[in-house]
């Protein structure tokens, strides 16, 4: 009995169901999805001691790693809004007047953002970045191995990408290393929820890549 309630079996379950929704997720459908990953989640974090946090990366960043961060994300929302302007410029009758090129557009590039960080970012970097990660470090996998372990079962969790061109797929494994090396290094999935949801957003399709 004492290991049916222990937290690491707590955990082992959380996880599995975790990867299972992740898995599942052209079944439960979206809102399935969300909901259950935030409530799953939820649960795993309550079983983290508070000293522990640090471990699964849950802590705060820096403060000038935030305003580092910040600054860069701005600058490439700024970029992203110039770029998409000009792309989309064929598409409407007149060109886009100034108010939209320094209002609409990065607007909705920050909004999207947001919306991101909370619908894309935030789950998925709890699941890979976080509990993943400290649960493999009890087997004493190395970090560099979990960094490529958790890549390959990020990409292998948009499996529903597949059907897309190459390029739009192949590169989610490389996002996976990208974000578990700032999470890793900032030990914040703050930090890494952040450059996912950037990444998510600074594109030019409306396809998502990440």
């Amino acid at each position: 009995m004492r290991l049916f309630a222990s937290a690491a079996f707590k955990q082992t379950l959380l996880l599995a169901g975790l990867l299972l929704v992740r898995f599942g997720y052209e079944i439960v459908g979206f809102a399935g999805y969300l909901a259950l990953t935030y409530i799953l989640a939820w649960l795993f974090f309550s079983t983290i001691p508070k000293e522990e946090r640090p471990l699964y990366h849950i802590t705060w960043p820096k403060k000038k790693t935030v305003i580092i961060v910040c600054l860069v994300g701005i600058l490439f929302v700024a970029i992203h809004a110039i770029v998409r302007c000009l792309f989309m410029e064929a598409r409407f009758i007149s060109p886009p007047s100034p108010w939209m090129w320094v209002t609409i557009i990065p607007i909705g590039t920050a909004f999207m953002t947001v919306g991101k960080f909370f619908i894309n970012a935030l789950p998925e970097e709890l699941l890979f970045r976080g509990f993943l990660w400290q649960y493999l470090r009890r087997y004493k996998i190395s970090n560099f191995s979990i960094l490529f372990i958790q890549a390959l079962l990020f990409w292998a969790g948009h499996y529903y990408y597949y059907a897309l061109p190459p390029g739009y797929w192949l590169s989610t494994f490389f996002a996976g290393l990208v974000f578990g090396i700032v999470a890793w290094k900032t030990k914040s999935l703050f930090m890494s929820s952040i450059v996912h949801a950037m990444a998510n957003s600074i594109r030019l399709t409306n396809i998502p890549i990440l």
